[in-house]
């Protein structure tokens, strides 16, 4: 299932509580129709970030 024709990320900054930290957004084309789909790609893309999160340790 292809639900995503394109992914574009941006670096920017954005305060959380209180601090100004390092954020990455990301916008994906189209977005999802569905609730369904969006947690999908909420999931796939959790998943690729923890899948970093796990190189950088080993």
């Amino acid at each position: 299932m292809n639900i995503i024709n394109s992914v574009k990320v941006f670096k920017s900054q954005i305060e959380h509580g209180g601090d100004v930290k390092p954020c990455l957004a990301v916008i994906i084309e189209p977005y999802p129709d569905t609730e369904s789909k969006l947690e999908l790609v909420g999931d796939a893309l959790r998943a690729c970030m923890l899948g970093l999160k796990k190189e950088d340790v080993e």
